[in-house]
Formats: C-alpha cells, structure tokens, sequence
C-alpha cells in the first residue's frame, strides 16, 4: 500500500514546539481513525 501526503503549512506553524512529534502524532490519529475502513487486498 502506498500513501501520498500533502502538507500545507498552516498560520500557527510557527508556534509548534516540536514540528516532528506533531506531525508523528497528526498521522497516527489518520491512520487509527481509517482503521477498518481498508478493504482486504
């Protein structure tokens, strides 16, 4: 499975403490609320 991601920058960018825990933290809610909604391949 392969998965393209968009990133756009928001206005508050600039107030994240730590850029990369966010972002970790942002797919891992994607990806446990499309839990079950994948089709077996």
């Amino acid at each position: 499975m392969s998965v393209d991601v968009l990133l756009i920058p928001s206005g508050n960018a600039e107030k994240m403490r730590d850029p990369v825990l966010d972002f970790s933290r942002a797919l891992l809610s994607i990806e446990s609320r499309s839990v079950g909604k994948r089709g077996n391949a």
